[in-house]
């Protein structure tokens, strides 16, 4: 069975209202993701801490500029489409994987967050382009455009999370045979708050009945940290 599809000099008449409204549809779940991005990046590039965290606070204050302007180009085109931009009432959060972590120095929790967002955007905007599809050129160019942008961003947070995870790196000593200069006092500042930071997360999962193995897998696979020994052993698992 054949179904009838609107041209592109049809998607403002009458008969294509029922398509024409999808559209709409889907271009207001793409805004609403951009205004809750720009919310969270603007968070997000103001609160980590950290030598680490300064490179991810200063490009997501650069990508707030582009999801604003992605949001007006959706809203434009909302309304270009006979929509109504909604209003804050309408609004219902689904970023809560972006929101600020218990540590301003957890990085790794931003950039994940940051990686989740955009993809979430992505296939959004894969979405529109398969609807707009001989149907809807203008939309479907408008959103190409957008969709380019947040796959840059992807890309590039993307490659933070192949590093160590953003976390502040955990000092080292020398052996025995080792000389090396006394640690300044901002790497020795640096170096307590991640060991207590490291043992406020491995007393939580051992807190749990976790093994010393278990532990150890958590820490470097949710929170990207590497367990000291010493910090194992102390707590006992």
């Amino acid at each position: 069975m054949s179904t009838a599809t609107a041209t592109p000099t049809e998607i403002l008449d009458g008969g294509s209202r029922a398509g024409r409204e999808q559209i709409v549809e889907l271009l207001t779940k793409a805004y609403w993701l951009e205004i809750e991005t720009v919310t969270n990046y603007i968070a997000s590039s103001v609160n980590p801490k950290g030598a680490r965290a300064e490179e991810v606070k200063e490009s997501l204050l650069a990508d707030v500029k582009d999801e604003l302007r992605h949001a007006q180009a959706l809203a434009d085109r909302i309304k270009g489409l006979d929509g109504v931009v909604p209003g804050s009432a309408e609004f219902e959060p689904k970023q809560g994987f972006l929101q600020p972590p218990e540590r301003q120095t957890d990085v790794a929790h931003v950039v994940r967050g940051v990686v989740k967002a955009e993809t979430a955007a992505i296939v959004q905007y894969e979405r529109i382009i398969e609807a707009t599809q001989g149907v809807d050129p203008e939309t479907q160019g408008i959103v190409t455009k957008i969709l380019r942008d947040e796959r840059r961003h992807r890309r590039r947070f993307e490659d933070w999370t192949h590093t160590d995870g953003g976390e502040e790196p955990e000092a080292t000593l020398p052996g025995p045979d080792e000389t090396q200069p006394a640690p300044s006092a901002a790497a020795s500042d640096r170096n307590s708050r991640f060991s207590e930071g490291a043992r406020v997360v491995a007393a939580q999962i051992a807190a749990t009945g976790s093994s010393r193995e278990e532990t150890a897998k958590r820490m470097r696979q949710d929170f990207g940290i590497k367990a000291p020994k010493a910090i194992l052993d102390e707590l006992g698992v």
